[in-house]
């Protein structure tokens, strides 16, 4: 009966989280429209949106999202990790709404951002509760534990904050405790083997037992667990942020590390002879480490591989690529550590976690002595990613910057204060257990200590209250424009609240006059109160108007007839990726990853010759470009369309070529001598293909992402020069048989044509 009533507990409290974010973001999904928010404008819709929506609809076309066509004239889709193809979570509902021929809204990506808040509360509460376990703790306890926990990590300020934008940080950060969950059963189970074989071995009855049928279960159960971490990990890595699974995966090992090196190696009672030398005793467990984690990795990395060998190929050849310290050394301002009591006081508030928190973490340092080494981790994991948040404001990131694979290969460092938070979660966790357990005799003088102290502390905080609020009046009576006081009074008076709070939970704790059921409840409320109060309104705004209303200037470009570029500058509605919403080719896009020859491209070359060699036909512009060659054909809220008065098409015949190296190539270009449809430019490294003319027609069959299809008549052996991004994976069939692709005009295609009518495909693979 107690089995069942437990159970039914565990039911309850595992609804309530997952409901829970239900609530927080009530305005994204509330039936009324008065009432009815949204995510505002940002990388949300203008970056994510778009990448999602293209690898929707190419799934509903019954094709891999390889070859991105609307984005900078041509980029790898698939190979752009952000896009989050192979993720789980995404796949599954794409498949399920090309199955129904459902559209892919944006409404899509608001309910990602709840089903993974949802997702973070429930993993953070398994890891804890079985940490709690593990060092002790009662189920009633325990499941306080979590809870907590659970709430302080999902509604603190880093999930909260700028993660909801930008999604891919927020898909890929909540998979963390579910993999230090599994990896804490795998070692677990790992030396329960351990210590079945020492009480066998110390019984009379170790020869009627065979060591096989009791070894099988516990082997059997931790190849499982190393199984699901790694799946769990492989979920992070296929989530859509390098640098967050980069973090993921330093913690996950130093977490390994620690459990291997502080786990003991005997049940207690149970006497082994030491037989091996001291050599083996410490070199077998660092080799069992290393061979468990080696399979961890290999499995998780295969996994996810089919996403991360084109992705790491992009990376290389993008504008990523060979970033120096002054590109990836910047991290918080000092000035935003008062963001951990007053949030938002400069900004944002990621480093925020709350005010019962981190007091129920300094409860957890000072006053449990059962979960001494995991409360030393934590602490220190979060103090290092505490302080490498900051970047280079402080030295430590200059150790990790030299030391650490892949810190000097991501920028915005403020990102790893996510393993703060998570770390400060963990330890409100342990903090929670001495609101709840009984403490030994010296714990309890260090708890009255601890609530003198809280009560000296609110104290301190009341009586600084006086000096802001008459700080702020003499502002006032003064007349100055920015009064700070206002700012630091308007968070106060919470941190007031919520500390006086707290230390009357702990009093009340002390005192032993209420229930702990009650002070569960309490402590849940007042974090949960806090933590709504101050994070829930970041990410709402009142416009619930779509970004990508269908436009005269949308439509106008859509109806225009032929295969063409455009250049928006951003200019479309919804941002630099809208191409891909209104499926127009642009040489536009909002993403960080782009080819570094595009962006070079885009830099050395004039913009009339760029647009003709990238077969852009409309310009897009808030300012006065007419001239030569450019004719006004239309006009929308101080956006105008130019129309290029002599484009180059998709595709063309050259007859001559000349080489250049990748500086001379771009002289070349500029000239206005030089004529692209009569002449080529092939780097000093290609063999010339024989040419005799370059007069003939070029058609275009089929133009869709990652195909094009051209039927070709050339007068004589001529180069064709197709407007599109050179990149490895192109392609090129003529007649059916294969043919190479040659590097032109610096960034185009070039595919040698014989005399004669064919018919030429290209497809991207």
């Amino acid at each position: 009966m107690k089995r069942i009533q437990s159970r039914k507990r565990e039911a309850v409290i595992v609804i309530a989280l997952l409901l829970l974010p239900l609530l927080f973001w009530w305005r994204l999904w509330t039936p009324n429209p008065a009432d009815r928010a949204a995510i505002p404008a940002g990388d949300f819709s203008s970056q994510y949106y778009p990448l999602q929506l293209f690898a929707a609809r190419e799934i509903a076309a019954g094709r891999l999202p390889a070859w991105d066509p609307y984005l900078n004239a041509g980029q790898p889709g698939l190979a752009d990790i952000q896009s989050g193809f192979f993720y789980p979570l995404n796949l599954l509902p794409n498949l399920l709404l090309a199955a129904l021929g459902w559209p892919f809204g944006l409404g899509m990506l608001t309910a990602q951002v709840i089903v993974h808040c949802a997702l973070a509360s429930l993993f953070t509460y398994l890891f804890v509760r079985y940490l709690a376990r593990r060092s002790g703790a009662r189920p009633p306890a325990a499941r306080f534990a979590g809870a907590v926990a659970a709430l302080t990590f999902t509604y603190a300020g880093y999930l909260t904050s700028f993660p909801v934008q930008q999604l891919t940080i927020l898909e890929t950060s909540v998979w963390l405790p579910l993999i230090l969950l599994f990896l804490t059963l795998a070692v677990d189970t790992h030396y329960a083997i351990r210590n079945t074989q020492y009480a066998v071995r110390n019984t009379r009855h170790a020869t009627r037992i065979p060591y096989f049928v009791l070894r099988t279960p516990y082997s059997v159960l931790r190849i499982a667990y190393c199984v699901l971490a790694a799946l769990a990990l492989a979920c992070a890595l296929l989530a859509g942020h390098p640098q967050t699974a980069m973090y993921i995966v330093y913690a996950t090992l130093a977490y390994t590390l620690f459990l291997v090196a502080s786990r003991r190696r005997q049940t207690p009672g149970v006497r082994v002879r030491r037989y091996p030398p001291p050599a083996t005793r410490y070199l077998l467990p660092a080799a069992r480490y290393l061979l468990f984690v080696a399979c961890y990795l290999l499995l998780a990395f295969s996994l996810a591989a089919v996403q991360l060998i084109p992705t790491l190929q992009f990376i290389a050849r993008s504008t990523r690529a060979g970033l120096d310290y002054q590109a990836v050394s910047w991290g918080f301002p000092l000035a935003e550590i008062t963001h951990l009591l007053y949030p938002g006081y400069f900004g944002g508030s990621p480093q925020y976690v709350g005010l019962l928190p981190p007091i129920l973490a300094a409860a957890a340092l000072l006053l449990l002595s059962r979960a001494r080494r995991q409360i030393a981790f934590w602490s220190a994991l979060g103090g290092v990613a505490f302080g490498l948040a900051f970047g280079g404001h402080t030295f430590l990131y200059n150790v990790a910057y030299l030391g650490l694979p892949g810190f000097g290969a991501v920028r915005d460092q403020e990102r790893i204060i996510y393993l703060f938070s998570f770390a400060v979660s963990v330890l409100a966790g342990y903090g929670a257990l001495s609101l709840v357990q009984p403490l030994p005799r010296p714990q309890q003088r260090g708890l009255r200590r601890f609530v003198r102290g809280l009560g000296w502390l609110f104290a301190a905080f009341a009586a600084l209250t006086a000096l802001w609020y008459f700080g702020s009046l003499q502002g006032r009576q003064q007349g100055v424009e920015v009064n700070l006081f206002d700012g630091v009074l308007r968070h106060h008076s919470l941190l007031l609240m919520v500390l006086g709070g707290a230390a009357a939970l702990f009093a009340l704790r002390l005192t032993g006059h209420l229930r702990r059921g009650w002070l569960m409840a309490l402590a849940l409320g007042l974090i949960a109160f806090n933590l709504f109060t101050v994070n829930w309104r970041f990410n709402l705004s009142d416009d619930t108007a779509s970004p990508f209303p269908a436009t005269g200037l949308t439509r106008f470009l859509q109806e225009q007839p032929g295969v063409f570029r455009i250049s928006s500058a951003g200019l479309l509605p919804g941002g630099a990726s809208a191409g891909i919403v209104y499926e127009l080719e642009d040489i536009t896009g909002n993403t960080p990853l782009r080819l570094a020859s595009f962006a070079r491209f885009e830099e050395r070359v004039g913009s009339w010759r760029r647009w003709q060699l990238l077969n852009v036909h409309y310009v897009l512009s808030r300012k006065e470009i007419g001239g030569p060659g450019l004719e006004r054909v239309y006009e929308e809220e101080g956006v105008a369309v130019y129309r290029v008065g002599d484009p180059l098409p998709r595709a063309w015949l050259v007859g001559e070529t000349v080489t250049a190296d990748d500086e001379q190539v771009f002289d070349l270009l500029n000239d206005d001598a030089f004529d692209p449809r009569r002449t080529a430019v092939l780097p000093p490294d290609s063999a010339p293909p024989p040419l005799d003319g370059g007069s003939g027609s070029v058609r275009v069959i089929e133009a869709a992402p990652g195909r094009l299809t051209l039927d070709v008549t050339a007068e004589g052996h001529a180069l064709l020069v197709v407007s599109q991004p050179f990149y490895p994976g192109w392609r090129a069939t003529v007649d059916g048989r294969s043919v190479p692709i040659l590097r032109v005009d610096y960034l185009l295609q070039g595919v040698p044509i014989p005399a004669g009518e064919h018919r030429l495909a290209l497809r991207y693979r």
